[in-house]
């Protein structure tokens, strides 16, 4: 149990900043919510957001807890959505991310940025459909790169 107890709290160490409460409510807010086209919903007792065909939904995250180490964005889709893809926007580097296969019903897909577009402090993410409903995010994670 100790080892246990050990490793995840070197797992939670790496983590700068995350989101894992879809709740239209305190969670989102705090982190300055904003949408157009997009909705929650509960999965397999998990919550997420999903943005609508057209849509959008953007958070502010502060990454100021970095120092000098490089920063690495992780996001948490269910299998169910394996090869939908999603336009995630970090200030002003977009990249189109492609949900990857996997046996698991949950899991953490790593979404490398290059390490300009993640030096300010305070970064502003947005999440936008491409020509289909997005995928459903359960999980935003900016994290120490390893």
């Amino acid at each position: 149990i100790r080892e246990e107890k050990e490793i995840l709290a070197k797992e939670q160490a790496q983590i700068l900043a995350e989101l894992t409460n879809f709740d239209e409510n305190n969670s989102e807010y705090a982190k300055k919510l904003q949408y157009e086209r997009s909705v929650i919903g509960i999965e397999k007792g998990r919550r997420f957001r999903q943005a609508q065909v057209d849509g959008w939904f953007a958070y502010q995250f502060d990454l100021s807890e970095k120092e000098n180490h490089p920063v690495q964005l992780q996001l948490t889709f269910q299998k169910e959505d394996a090869g939908k893809t999603l336009e995630v926007t970090i200030d002003d580097c977009t990249k189109v991310v492609t949900v990857e296969e996997q046996s698991e019903a949950f899991f953490d897909q790593k979404v490398a940025f290059p390490t300009e577009c993640l030096e300010n402090k305070n970064v502003k993410v947005k999440f936008s459909a491409t020509n289909q409903q997005a995928p459903s995010i359960f999980g935003i994670t900016f994290r120490k790169a390893e």
